[in-house]
């Protein structure tokens, strides 16, 4: 699988302790075989591990299973909270920010198709992919600005990681 899109998600739990291994649960109880996501990013309500830490879910070469209709061309980043309660904390952002910089990079995606998983809707509308793939979601959620986090990628150079 060669991403054409970086689709950027949010965990949509406000609890604690959520990381990679608890979303693995969830999507084996789904019947997945395992998370559908290549990368989580956890925040700062885990009792032992770091606000910002980049933990890794499936292979960037393993089509994931994050977002109906481009899980064969996107790699998936999930970034634990809730996006319609909390913004992302800035470590988050500051992991966030690196990651999408270094997968735009080995995998030459341009900007634009840096998207939230809700933005799968304007692929629909302009008839990119079908709609049966709209979705309902607000995901990452309405306190993420996607607009915000494309423009602070077109003004990053490779090593400014700042928020």
């Amino acid at each position: 699988m060669t991403p054409e899109y970086i689709v950027v998600h949010t965990a949509a739990f406000d609890g604690q302790d959520c990381d990679r291994d608890l979303i693995d649960k969830w999507h084996k109880a789904r019947k997945w075989n395992g998370i559908g996501y290549h990368f989580v990013i956890l925040n700062n309500k885990h009792s032992s591990k770091t606000d910002g830490t980049l933990e890794f879910g499936r292979a960037t070469n393993v089509q994931g299973a994050h977002v109906k209709g481009l899980n064969n061309r996107s790699v998936g980043i999930c970034c634990v909270g809730h996006g319609d309660k909390n913004n992302f904390t800035e470590n988050q952002y500051k992991s966030l920010y690196k990651l999408i910089r270094d997968l735009m990079a080995e995998f030459s995606v341009p900007v634009e198709k840096v998207i939230g998983h809700s933005e799968i809707n304007k692929l629909v509308a302009t008839g990119e992919i079908a709609s049966q793939y709209r979705t309902s979601k607000t995901c990452p959620g309405t306190k993420i600005d996607m607009d915000f986090i494309r423009q602070h990628l077109k003004g990053m150079t490779t090593d400014d990681s700042h928020h």
